[in-house]
């Protein structure tokens, strides 16, 4: 597996927000880490990517342990993390701020992901549209030649056309064989275009799964949401796909 995360606790000032969670990302596919608000999605992506400490917990990338390496070690590493509102420099041109993170050969590759984004090259990032400027900071991170690309609510505040645009963008990166984990607030859109599933609540897993199974059996997602106990929602669960797989309780 690239990308594992075991037993992931942390805290945000002083409380616990993520507790035990655990998440494997392969090559070549997506893995949609789905929640409520504060269920600890963004804080999980934080530790992974080093941002916050870990307070117990291994992360490893292609079986090195990296769980205590800061930020920019990790980069280098093959991990790349785009945070929810990134923001691009606005007096740079768009091929300049890919070139804060890369040379201009791999900037220009990473911006032809982008043919909009490829033919303004030159003009300031700070005249881009609003879902421009996100492809922009996806570019950029994909400039640094990732092996594992953490994305954390990158279709926030934009119209559902560049959504869409977006996650077409992201499943063909999957399918070039990188590995990505999509925190995202369209479920059903990340569902579709994503392999394999998790679903957070009040900071621990509640659901683990193939994205199919969630989009063919909506219920088994509610009851993970409301974080149903696994007796109920294996109720509510087709009994040929049997219950959602629970490795913590609400």
């Amino acid at each position: 597996m690239l990308l594992s995360v075991e037993d992931l606790h942390i805290n945000r000032g002083g409380f616990p927000v993520v507790r035990g969670v655990g998440i494997e990302v392969a090559e070549g596919s997506i893995t949609v880490l789905l929640g409520n608000n504060g269920a600890g999605k963004s804080t999980t992506l934080d530790g992974i990517a080093g941002v916050i400490p870990v307070v117990k917990g291994r992360v490893t990338l292609s079986g090195q342990d990296i769980t205590r390496r800061r930020p920019f070690k990790r980069a280098r590493l093959g991990l790349a993390y785009v945070e929810q509102g990134k923001a691009v420099f606005p007096g740079l041109t768009v091929e300049e701020n890919v070139m804060v993170a890369a040379p201009r050969e791999r900037a220009l590759e990473a911006l032809s992901m982008f043919p909009e984004l490829l033919r303004r090259q030159n003009a300031r990032a700070g005249l881009l549209s609003g879902g421009e400027q996100q492809m922009l900071v996806v570019a950029r991170a994909l400039s640094m030649n990732p092996r594992v690309l953490l994305l954390d609510e990158i279709s926030f505040g934009l119209a559902p056309v560049i959504v869409i645009r977006l996650m077409a963008a992201v499943r063909q990166l999957a399918d070039d064989g990188m590995a990505v984990l999509l925190v995202e607030q369209f479920a059903s859109l990340a569902l579709e275009v994503g392999d394999h599933a998790y679903v957070l609540g009040k900071g621990t897993i509640e659901y683990e799964g193939p994205c199919q199974t969630l989009l063919d059996h909506p219920e088994i997602l509610h009851s993970a949401y409301l974080g149903v106990t696994s007796a109920a929602a294996t109720a509510d669960a087709d009994p040929d796909i049997g219950p959602p797989t629970t490795t913590g309780g609400a």
